[in-house]
């Protein structure tokens, strides 16, 4: 992808940090040089976890030191967004031998399936409702259990419980019932009062969301109550010729849906800079000779994708467990995205009810 935005003249800056601080790059400046701006950093910062720290060692005050969250000063703690960069960047993580992973996202399952590989025995999944709620795909979910790692669900974190040397021994939870439905298909956690119990672990990854952060920003713009920046509809802020996309704007989602909306934004600022619309989305319909597919293609399972046997995955830290499909499977998988492309409508206004359409797919059944 960075080589076709090459080939089309887009020049990229590496090792350039935008913010306040010494050395770094203001916003103000790049408004200055360039006709337009567009934000789109995503979600830098992991969403707390607010549970009291206490146990034999006393207990932890949030402070300065600790950005208001005590969880950051304790040295079993991480936070599965921080956990999953400093990795990425290099740097050597260690993990105790039964890990707590509190959240129930596509960081949370990263977060475990990686604890597992850095030699912890134990790893546990803590979810606040059920397994069929987690929005996480359930391939992924499925591989993780092949690799060892539980899932539990009905609880929600109250606290965490340290020794007299200020180790983390367990997390205290509630157990919960499910209650009515939230916005999106998901069920509510209901606590039960007087159910809270406490299950041991060396090492706690909390993974319960991202959010925004706009303080590298030296520019007002206008945001809202839970500090997300105020778009239009043309995808410019309040600040004339800044724009923004992405997780930036809508909060977590995937990758996928932050390019599609990258994608669309770029439109947007293109029509501001030169004045009016130059591309714009329009349906064709033509004629065609006879049918463009197979209709024996309606009948292919999805291909399983093959996998990292389980004895190596633990082995390697950087192996990756899809290896990908070979040309048999690969050419099976494209002939269902060549079905997906070609999707027939019948024009019922212009339908003679010859029933062909129904006789191909009788034949194409039998094969």
């Amino acid at each position: 992808m960075s080589h076709n935005a090459l080939r089309l003249g887009v020049a990229i800056r590496t090792g350039a940090s935008i913010g306040n601080n010494k050395g770094d790059i203001r916003l103000s400046t790049l408004l200055g040089e360039y006709d337009s701006v567009l934000l789109s950093t995503g979600c830098m910062k992991a969403v707390t976890l607010p549970v009291r720290v206490g146990g034999a060692g006393g207990t932890l005050e949030p402070s300065s030191k600790s950005g208001g969250d005590p969880m950051r000063l304790l040295r079993d703690v991480e936070y599965g967004l921080d956990f999953l960069t400093e990795l990425h960047r290099g740097e050597n993580k260690r993990v105790g031998r039964r890990v707590a992973v509190v959240g129930a996202g596509f960081t949370a399952l990263d977060c475990a399936r990686v604890a597992r590989r850095l030699g912890a025995t134990e790893v546990t999944i803590h979810i606040r409702t059920t397994e069929e709620y987690i929005p996480g795909p359930h391939e992924e979910i499925f591989e993780a259990k092949r690799e060892g790692i539980r899932l539990k669900g009905l609880r929600t974190p109250m606290g965490v419980v340290l020794d007299e040397s200020g180790r983390l021994t367990g997390v205290e939870f509630v157990q919960n019932r499910l209650g009515g439905w939230r916005a999106g298909g998901r069920r509510v956690a209901l606590p039960i009062e007087g159910s809270e119990f406490v299950e041991p672990c060396d090492t706690l990854i909390i993974a319960v969301g991202q959010q925004t952060v706009n303080d590298y920003v030296d520019v007002r713009m206008e945001i809202d109550r839970s500090g997300v920046v105020r778009v239009g509809s043309d995808g410019m802020t309040s600040v004339n010729g800044l724009f923004a996309a992405g997780d930036f704007v809508t909060g977590a989602s995937t990758a996928i849906e932050a390019i599609a909306h990258g994608r669309k934004i770029a439109g947007k600022i293109d029509a501001w800079l030169v004045g009016h619309e130059r591309r714009s989305q329009r349906v064709r319909i033509e004629p065609v000779a006879g049918p463009q597919r197979d209709h024996a293609y309606d009948f292919i399972p999805r291909q399983n994708m093959p996998t990292l046997p389980l004895e190596q995955r633990t082995k390697i830290l950087s192996g990756e467990v899809e290896i990908g499909m070979g040309p048999a499977l690969g050419g099976e998988e494209a002939k269902r995205c060549y079905l997906r492309n070609l999707r027939y409508t019948i024009d019922i206004d212009r339908c003679i009810y010859c029933r062909a359409c129904i006789a191909r797919r009788a034949v194409a059944s039998s094969w």
